[in-house]
Order: structure tokens, then sequence, then C-alpha cells
């Protein structure tokens, strides 16, 4: 599956920026300042609020439940217990999660150089602002971009027509959500299943009382959601992707990127998938799934290779 070729096609992707979006996940997180696993998280808020539960508290995660899954379940334990509790100080669930996002010192990595010094769009999965502060990114404002949906700011989906950044330096949207709007965090299986419904009704060009789906060729601002997060997920900019797991629970990731298929023309591969060798060697499901895509697999030895190798030189 993956091959040298590979590897020198990305190359030539990453000599066209703007050609590109790249797609970051918590592996980013892991490598530069040791993050908790996703796993890690909802074990301990599940130790945290259900304590009255050894099921949950010795939960070992397993191809049988998945991390939505397990969310929506301890989400549910904690609305139960909400109610019989009446405490004005208590913490919604969504901000207990943020409470073990806060970062740690970071190390600097020739992938962050090349995004600094290339201005490039990325759009996290993550909730925190690691990726903000290692690119000395001001991750107290949020800077809307010009829209012609005119989302409400009360909406959950205000979060995809806004990224932290400069309009002439590196620029991150979170398409998951992000801690500044605890809300906004897509964590459960309805959050997803909302998310992706809401999305879809943006993937369309508007003309008159006629409305077609997008192509790669349909320019910024002549679709519902062009300048929006989606703008640099959809069209005809190749993804790049780092630090993402894409298991069959990344179910609103890979929904979307199934759909960005059915827009994308031509042969040219739609992404690249950066991993090491030893995530994607027997994982026949995740290589029938890219190859269907026409994602290109690149493997490296470590992640040290991935994240501050000679590809960002």
């Amino acid at each position: 599956m993956p091959t040298i070729e590979n590897k020198d096609n990305l190359k030539q992707i990453l000599n066209d920026p703007k050609s590109m979006t790249f797609l970051v996940g918590n592996g980013f997180n892991r490598y530069v300042s040791k993050a908790p696993s996703w796993a890690d998280v909802l074990k301990s808020i599940s130790n945290r609020i259900c304590i009255d539960n050894s099921d949950l508290n010795n939960f070992t995660f397993s191809s049988g439940m998945s991390f939505p899954e397990m969310f929506s379940i301890i989400e549910a334990k904690h609305d139960l217990e909400s109610r019989n509790k009446v405490d004005k100080n208590k913490k919604s669930l969504r901000e207990e999660i943020t409470d073990f996002l806060l970062s740690e010192k970071e190390i600097e990595c020739g992938f962050l150089k090349f995004v600094k010094d290339n201005c490039s769009n990325i759009i996290t999965t993550n909730f925190d602002f690691r990726l903000e502060e290692c690119l000395e990114i001001n991750s107290t404002k949020e800077i809307n971009s010009p829209s012609n949906d005119n989302v409400s700011k009360s909406s959950h989906y205000y979060y995809l027509f806004q990224y932290f950044g400069k309009n002439d330096g590196p620029k991150v949207w979170h398409i998951h959500g992000h801690c500044k709007r605890p809300s906004s965090l897509k964590l459960s299986l309805s959050n997803y299943t909302c998310t992706l419904d809401y999305i879809k009704k943006k993937l369309f060009v508007a003309n008159g009382d006629n409305k077609k789906h997008i192509s790669p060729k349909d320019k910024e601002g002549k679709w519902v959601g062009a300048s929006s997060c989606l703008g640099q997920f959809f069209t005809d900019k190749k993804l790049v992707i780092i630090g993402c797991g894409l298991d069959s629970q990344e179910t609103l990731l890979r929904e979307l990127l199934i759909y960005k298929r059915r827009c994308w023309e031509g042969n040219d591969p739609m992404g690249y998938y950066l991993c090491t060798k030893e995530e994607i060697r027997d994982n026949q499901g995740k290589e029938v799934f890219f190859n269907a895509l026409n994602i290109q697999v690149i493997e490296f030895d470590n992640y040290d290779e991935i994240y501050n190798g000679e590809i960002w030189e």
C-alpha cells in the first residue's frame, strides 16, 4: 500500500502549501507535550463522576465500545446524578472535560516550523489550544470568517465560522469545537449525528431556488458555508492528515471524508495519511478505507520522523 512514490508525491504537495490543508489530531498533543490519550481522559472523568459504578471505574476500552458511546454513557450517568443533587457550583460535564486538557510544556518540531513559515491552514479535532500555543497564536480571541450564513452566536455550530490566527499567518479551525465554548464540544453519538446533519446542509451551492451539491471547482463564496472551516476541508484542497487515528469510531470525520471523495474530481490523491509502520500494519479496515478514498498512506519508522523528520525541511 504505501510506497516511496507516495512520499515523493507528498513532498511535491508540501512545496505548494496553498494546495493543501492539515488535519491534525490528538497524536500531535501527545508528541509535543505528553498529553493524555482520549481513553485516559474518559477513564478519569468516569472515575470522578461515576464513583458508584464499578463497571465504569474498571472499564477497559476495546472494540466492544467506541469513545462516543462511552461518553454518552458517562453523560447519562452525570445527568441522572445532577437531577438528584442540586449544586449551583457543580461544573457541567463538558467543563470537567476541559480540566483534563490543560497545556503542558511543549517542544519544537519540524512540522510546527513548516506551518509557521508557510502560513498553513490547520483543521484540528482537538478541543484545547496547544496548537495555538505552539504556533504563538493568540487563543483568547476568535476571528469571525466572512460568512454568507449569518449563523447565530448562540449556535452550537458558531465555532465552524471562526478561527484562531491572523490573515497573514497560520490559522487553526476546531472542527469538533473548543474549550472556550464547552457547549460546542462534539463528544457523544448524538453530537456527531446532529453535527453531520448541520454540515451537510452547508454543502450546496445556492442559485435562486435551485441548490446543488458542491464540487471542487466551486470557488469560495459561492456555496453555503464556504468561508467556514468547511471551506478548508472540501473543494480542491488536499488533506495532509497527521496525529489522527481515524479508527472506525471516528464516525464524523470518516463520513466527511467519504463526502469529500464524492466531490473530488480526477485521479490525484485526495490526501495523505502520515503514520508509523506499526500503526497501519495488519489493519485491513483502514487499508480498505484509505484505498477507497484515494488517500495515500505514508509510513514512517517512528513519531520523531513524522513530526521532526526531513520531510519538513
